[in-house]
């Protein structure tokens, strides 16, 4: 198994990289587009025969248009593939960061691996898969763990899908976690068990506040403390904010 950091001068800039894995023959994850040649090398020196897609954004879906059009076949998502046919806006930070995804245009041939499975794990976003490796007990989690304390999100994500999702993959006991951007983790089951109580003390002290009559910006700054740099950079759209904000519509939705 090989681990693959990708980054170029504009991510690195803000310390921002991001993981694809090979293991015997397949690909996980494509990197972002402006790592092309990057991912060239990997999939001529790794003798990649497919590759399984976590989800759709462009930082982990970013050269799918690329390889299939090199005839390179893939396990994805039909969500996944619907998202990568359609053109989507993304924030100028995005561009910055990764650049945006070229729209998929080749047809995808699908690929599978034995002892490799997508499994749904939704909460990062709806089409969000991890990559089990039953041969090793092995999961590549792509953006479910991201770090214990992440205080920054998206509008759309959905903080108690991701609870359930860590909380599947915990109870499977894989002896290795490998983080799109953290890479090999260290007491892997361990993290995820911190991630998921983290997660759980702060929406406890969301609704806690907002029982009181608090608004998301009151709250926000009593349980996640000031907006962030990424905040600012990306003009809210991943922000603390966000974050509040999806534990109050996920907790009024579920009732």
């Amino acid at each position: 198994m090989n681990a693959y950091r990708l980054s170029w001068w504009r991510s690195r800039l803000i310390g921002y990289g991001v993981y694809v894995y090979t293991t015997r023959g397949v690909m996980i994850d494509t990197g972002f587009p402006a790592a092309r040649r990057e991912v060239d090398t990997i999939v001529a020196a790794d003798q990649v025969r497919g590759v399984y897609v976590t989800h759709q954004h462009e930082d982990h879906a970013g050269n799918v248009p690329w390889l299939a059009q090199c005839g390179i076949p893939f396990a994805m998502n039909a969500a996944t593939e619907h998202a990568l046919h359609t053109r989507h806006r993304i924030g100028l930070y995005r561009h910055i960061t990764w650049r945006a995804t070229p729209v998929l245009r080749a047809p995808i041939v699908p690929f599978t691996e034995p002892g490799l499975a997508l499994e749904h794990a939704p909460g990062h976003v709806d089409d969000h898969h991890v990559v089990w490796d039953s041969t090793t007990n092995t999961v590549f989690a792509g953006d479910l763990f991201l770090g214990v304390r992440v205080v920054v999100a998206h509008r759309y994500e959905q903080p108690l899908a991701t609870l359930a999702s860590l909380r599947a993959v915990i109870a499977r006991t894989p002896d290795r976690v490998f983080c799109a951007h953290r890479g090999l983790l260290a007491g892997g089951t361990r993290q995820l068990q911190a991630k998921v109580d983290w997660i759980e003390g702060k929406i406890g002290e969301i609704h806690t506040w907002a029982e009181r009559g608090l608004s998301v910006r009151e709250i926000r700054m009593r349980v996640l403390g000031g907006p962030t740099s990424t905040h600012w950079a990306s003009r809210g759209d991943y922000s603390p904010d966000n974050f509040v904000f999806a534990v109050l519509r996920d907790t009024a939705k579920n009732g």
